[in-house]
């Protein structure tokens, strides 16, 4: 499936998302590259992947913030 997050920048900087599956294998990584301040939705696509519990891991200048989520099918 798609899905998609929601980040809230405090100012103009660089993102980077990471997925990790459940056994700390990085399945998938972006860079969204340089975001202007304010609120930003960033989408991907791991319909390849099996079901199963997926971290998130969202990278910008000064941030590092992790979120699981679990894959349906």
């Amino acid at each position: 499936g798609t899905f998609s997050i929601s980040i809230n920048l405090e100012k103009t900087q660089n993102l980077q998302v990471e997925i990790y599956s459940a056994d700390g294998r990085l399945v998938k990584s972006y860079n969204a590259g340089l975001l202007s301040a304010g609120e930003h939705r960033v989408g991907m696509d791991i319909s390849r992947q099996p079901a199963g519990i997926y971290l998130i891991r969202y990278k910008t200048g000064r941030q590092d913030i992790r979120q699981r989520v679990v894959l349906l099918r």
